[in-house]
């Protein structure tokens, strides 16, 4: 008898420290104690199947084999397997996009499980809603660019848009683009001569005077910095200024010389004298008086107006 309590007193030691090496042979018990033996023996194998299932459930693996049916004691062990590959199924679908899912079965963590859902939820509908606005600002860009492009078409001044890495041109307008045609190295030109004004920042104006075979053109020019379809753009906006130009130069002749001799007057000669001062010029002031300029002058002056009025009438 001795012998047999410590053949079952080894069995349930490995059953418990050394699974692998727990055997139990019912021949070498006694005939009285063989029944007892096989019920040992199949309750020790329910305790290590239900051993190994609560080992895989705490590596989280799912996919292994279940305890035979008839196992009671793995029973809760099992229904705990068929929550978490439910769970497990609900979180796949989460992470589809479906947030109408919630949990029922597992106590304090189905709370955390469905406030994290509802949490999710509502972000899924915040990210829409910011999807949405940057759509309809999107287009609203859009369009302002499309009218603008449009628009650029139409001004009279010549509009250059300009990749400043590459040098590459991005957009001109019809009227800048009539430039080039005519001149090839129009824009060339242009932008080596402001490349001289180094002071002419984003926003300024500058003019510049263009020459090109034998005409001289006067521009009006306003450079910016932009970003132009994702790339750091400058942009020329040229106004030609040339008839401006000659009716201020044609008023300045007429401010600073006299109507009939076309010599310069007074003013002009205050002018140049103040400019000299003001550099500082070495040079001399002579003055000459005339005799009898008075009756030259009203001399001539009758002369002119009698001549004008004796002139004779086209009509």
């Amino acid at each position: 008898m001795d012998s047999a309590i410590e053949l079952l007193f080894n069995y349930l030691n490995n059953a418990i420290y050394d699974p692998d090496n727990a055997s139990l042979v019912i021949e070498d018990l006694p005939e009285e104690l063989r029944e007892f033996g096989n019920g040992l023996k199949y309750y020790t194998e329910c305790v290590m199947e239900t051993t190994a299932l609560a080992s895989a459930l705490s590596k989280g693996v799912l996919d292994g084999a279940l305890p035979d049916r008839g196992n009671e004691i793995a029973a809760p062990l099992k229904s705990l397997h068929a929550s978490l590959r439910h769970l497990t199924w609900q979180a796949k679908r989460i992470a589809d996009g479906d947030y109408n899912q919630s949990v029922s079965f597992m106590g304090e963590f189905s709370d955390a499980f469905n406030l994290m859902v509802e949490q999710l939820t509502e972000r899924e509908r915040n990210l829409e809603e910011k999807i949405r606005q940057i759509e309809e600002k999107t287009a609203a860009l859009e369009q302002g660019n499309l009218l603008l492009t449009s628009l650029i078409h139409y001004i009279p001044q010549q509009i250059f848009v300009i990749d400043r890495s590459s040098r590459n041109v991005l957009l001109t307008n019809d009227i800048a683009l009539s430039e080039i045609n005519q001149n090839a190295d129009y824009l060339e030109s242009i932008t080596r001569l402001i490349s001289d004004f180094e002071d002419l920042n984003s926003g300024l104006e500058t003019v510049i005077e263009y020459k090109h075979g034998g005409e001289t053109r006067f521009f009006l020019i306003s450079r910016f910095y932009l970003e132009w379809q994702s790339k750091d753009a400058e942009v020329y906006v040229i106004n030609d200024v040339s008839e401006t130009h000659r009716e201020i130069a044609s008023l300045e002749t007429r401010a600073y010389r006299d109507g009939m001799t076309d010599l310069f007057n007074r003013a002009y000669g205050m002018k140049t004298l103040n400019l000299w001062l003001h550099e500082k010029k070495q040079f001399a002031l002579v003055f000459i008086d005339l005799d009898s300029l008075k009756y030259v002058n009203d001399a001539l002056v009758i002369l002119k107006v009698t001549s004008i009025s004796h002139a004779p009438v086209i009509t």
